[in-house]
């Protein structure tokens, strides 16, 4: 019974409280940082996100391999401007497709070689 006794009465060291504050404001400063690093990744994936305007290209660039398109082309819509320009670098024609958005500040730009000599 006595060796029972003394097996509960063992002492348990314990923290004082100002390690334990010591240690929960370490732990709020690194889940702070961790929550203003992933809203600053958050904000910058909306800014950067263009895959509306990238479907709108590819749907330009597939008008114009068709025959459905004119080159030059321009065209001003919700706040958009759309453009289809023919250009030439050391001898090579290009057709240019770019699509800006003046609000957000995006660009997006495609060239393809020209595929048809229709144009002037």
């Amino acid at each position: 019974m006595v060796g029972l006794k003394r097996l509960l009465e063992v002492k348990l060291k314990a923290s004082s409280l100002t390690e334990v504050i010591v240690a929960t404001t370490v732990l709020l400063v690194v889940f702070g940082l961790a929550l203003l690093t992933l809203n600053n990744i958050m904000v910058s994936s909306v800014r950067k996100n263009t895959l509306q305007m990238q479907m709108q290209l590819e749907q330009l660039i597939y008008q114009y391999e068709k025959g459905k398109l004119k080159i030059p082309y321009n065209l001003s819509q919700d706040g958009k401007i759309i453009t289809a320009l023919q250009v030439q670098d050391n001898q090579i024609q290009w057709i240019e497709f770019s699509i800006q958005q003046k609000s957000k500040d995006k660009t997006v730009e495609k060239r393809m070689l020209k595929i048809r000599d229709d144009e002037k």
